[in-house]
């Protein structure tokens, strides 16, 4: 006869394996998940802050002979959507667009400006300002959001 104790511990010790088994799996989705959801909504506020740094400067563009008393903002909008920009390209490896976005920084520094927001090649110069910014949505957007769909749910 077999003693029905035993039975029954090997019957009760085998669920808790399996649920704790069922449990990492569902943690580790979640975390997955989580992942995920985190760096599309970091990629999506990187990409606003380029949006707001080229409508910046496309206002201040069509605004020029106006830009003059707004300078201040224009150049803190514009040094500290730079600096953003420039931190997470260094996080992502480009360091071709992190030290072009750092110049734009020290170009565009609100506390010693290196340039007034008036006259014909201060204009060329703000135009050309926007093409780091859609560059760099151009290059990288894409890629974040990749790269991310690609892992496999429970590696990290």
């Amino acid at each position: 006869m077999v003693d029905r104790s035993v039975e029954d511990r090997a019957h009760t010790l085998d669920p808790c394996l399996s649920m704790k088994t069922l449990d990492e799996a569902v943690w580790r989705t979640w975390e997955h998940r989580s992942r995920v959801q985190e760096m599309h909504a970091a990629a999506t506020r990187i990409t606003a802050v380029k949006y707001v740094c080229i409508g910046t400067l496309l206002l201040t563009a069509a605004m020029w002979a106006y830009a003059g008393p707004y300078h201040l903002l224009v150049r803190a909008l514009i040094s500290a959507g730079a600096l953003r920009v420039a931190c997470r390209a260094i996080s992502e490896w480009h360091y071709v667009f992190a030290t072009v976005f750092f110049a734009m920084v020290l170009l565009y520094n609100p506390i010693l400006p290196l340039f007034p927001l008036s006259g014909s090649w201060q204009l060329l110069l703000v135009l050309g300002s926007i093409i780091p910014f859609a560059a760099s949505l151009i290059r990288t957007a894409p890629i974040q959001i990749e790269n991310v769909y690609l892992m496999p749910a429970g590696r990290t």
